[in-house]
């Protein structure tokens, strides 16, 4: 007697692209370039004081206002590719079809183009998502490494060394008012540089570990985690904003700051570790005035006038509410024998508002 097998649907095992940091710089309109370069302005005011003149005739005081930084850089390329073998196709059991199963050729290759673009679009994002967690927690900006642990992008944003400064006492020994002192001092250098209060603070989960039971254990009840379940950290323009915890807040002076932690992680390219994007010995802090933005660089493409194997994979995708810009490119094999898809896009994480925010090295 022959046994009857029934092929259920797939289990697909997809692993999420998060983007809870990446999501704090806007995505726009104007964030697509059609430029290799990018450039911005920056005009810095201070918190001066008028006082009177010595007499009524002497004059008002000169003030000037020509006075700006220019900042320009070069968005990083990205490129993934594919190529989908035409003699794999039909030969084997495709992905939740049974053997006796005839996709078609063409539909099968579309479904395996599918299945790969997100996939590739999903590693890019986390390309993102390194980008701003680099610029968050590293004083000096964006490091991005090869699978040889070659430095093939870096870009210093010349942020102050006071922003990134160590823990007065290592957090795994600290008392809750040695922590309380460390996010005090941050919270005032940011305060008098960026000239706007610091609203947020994201831990690394041991450190938030460490500060929680450093505030069971003190009398001084200054950190509320009743509402612990309270929404977002703040409007996000992008999705795929997921992952962060809201844990409570804090009282620092005049300062009232909500905490966050955020546990999603990477596979790092040359030890293949499951990395942090929020290290576990960082606490960054944060104000609403931030000025981040992302912005995407264009990708030059020569048109060689041949049909695409696969037409809905438009040339530019400028995808706004998913906070991505990329350039689709597909061929065929000179002697048919695949079809090759790549993937390009030139995002830049931007933190225009340098003094906005700082992180703490806790030590532990």
């Amino acid at each position: 007697m022959t046994d009857t097998v029934r092929t259920l649907a797939p289990y697909m095992n997809s692993a999420p692209a998060p983007g809870f940091l990446s999501g704090m710089f806007s995505v726009g309109e104007m964030s697509y370039m059609n430029s290799e370069k990018v450039r911005w302005d920056v005009q810095r005011d201070d918190e001066d004081v008028a006082f009177p003149l010595p007499a009524p005739d002497t004059g008002s005081y000169h003030n000037r206002d020509d006075q700006f930084d220019d900042k320009q850089v070069t968005p990083p390329p990205y490129g993934e590719k594919f190529t989908i073998s035409a003699s794999s196709l039909g030969k084997e059991r495709a992905l939740g079809r049974t053997e006796y199963e005839d996709p078609g050729f063409i539909r099968e290759a579309n479904e395996r183009a599918a299945y790969m673009t997100g996939k590739l679009m999903r590693k890019l994002r986390r390309g993102m998502e390194l980008q701003a967690s680099q610029v968050l927690t590293l004083v000096d900006g964006i490091n991005l490494v090869n699978s040889a642990n070659v430095s093939v992008y870096t870009l210093d944003y010349a942020a102050k060394a006071t922003h990134f400064p160590d823990a007065g006492t290592a957090w795994s020994s600290a008392t809750f008012a040695q922590m309380i002192t460390d996010l005090q001092s941050l919270a005032d250098v940011i305060r008098n540089d960026g000239l706007s209060d610091p609203r947020r603070i994201i831990m690394g989960t041991q450190s938030f570990e460490l500060f929680a039971a450093a505030a069971e254990a003190s009398t001084a009840k200054r950190f509320d985690n009743r509402r612990s379940d309270r929404g977002e950290l703040f409007p996000l323009t992008n999705p795929g904003t997921g992952g962060g915890q809201y844990r409570g807040t804090i009282d620092l002076g005049n300062y009232k700051l909500d905490i966050w932690t955020y546990g999603a992680r990477y596979k790092h390219p040359y030890s293949g570790t499951k990395t942090l994007f929020i290290p576990n010995d960082k606490v960054s802090m944060l104000s609403d005035n931030m000025g981040f933005e992302t912005v995407f660089g264009r990708v030059f493409l020569f048109d060689n006038g041949l049909p695409r194997p696969l037409p809905q994979l438009r040339a530019r995708a400028r995808m706004v509410e998913q906070g991505m810009d990329i350039f689709y490119n597909n061929w065929t094999e000179l002697n048919g024998s695949g079809v090759t898809v790549e993937l390009l896009s030139r995002p830049l994480c931007i933190p225009k508002g340098i003094d906005t925010f700082g992180t703490l090295d806790t030590g532990i």
